[in-house]
């Protein structure tokens, strides 16, 4: 007959065997590895998580300052210049959708709204859509910058107009402002 396991027939005395050293030294070691990945690991991910995103915000705030910055200057730089007067509002509109302006472009569409006044002031709403290459369409941007009356991009997008991703759409929103006569 088989005896019972009890903890009574065990002699603590004795010094355990090799076996018994290995047993508890593995048990030993998968408690610790596991103590370790569930309580070390995750803290340690969970910061490093922290600082990669402190140091993107870091970034983006360098980049606002800077965007604040270049901001401020366009304000004062704008606000000092004049506006011209209403007859330059037709000139831009022209000029808007000149040939050599549209260079690499074509423009597939262009809405102007009837000058409204007030305050002394004429504004005209624009909306030009435009589908050529990347460089063409940034180039047309930059040229609106040289417009003699102040052209206030108000939303523009820009999208594919194919798969091969080699034509853009431009659509852009603005407008024109100038002083009444």
């Amino acid at each position: 007959m088989k005896e019972k396991f009890s903890f009574k027939n065990i002699d603590w005395a004795q010094k355990p065997n090799p076996r018994e050293k290995i047993i508890f030294a593995l048990v030993l070691l998968v408690l610790v590895f596991n103590f370790f990945k569930a309580f070390w690991l995750p803290t340690r991910n969970t910061i490093q998580t922290l600082k990669t995103q402190i140091e993107a915000m870091e970034v983006e705030k360098e980049e606002m300052g800077r965007f604040t910055q270049v901001q401020t200057g366009i304000s004062t730089s704008t606000s000092s210049r004049t506006l011209p007067a209403l007859e330059k509002i037709d000139d831009a509109v022209q000029h808007l959708s000149q040939p050599n302006l549209l260079r690499g472009l074509t423009l597939v569409d262009s809405k102007f709204t009837k000058p409204t006044t007030g305050g002394g002031i004429v504004q005209q709403q624009a909306e030009l859509i435009l589908r050529g290459s990347f460089q063409a369409v940034a180039r047309y941007i930059e040229a609106t910058e040289s417009l003699s009356t102040p052209l206030f991009i108000e939303s523009f997008s820009i999208g594919v107009t194919d798969d091969t991703f080699r034509g853009v759409l431009l659509t852009l929103k603005g407008s024109i402002y100038g002083k009444q006569n």
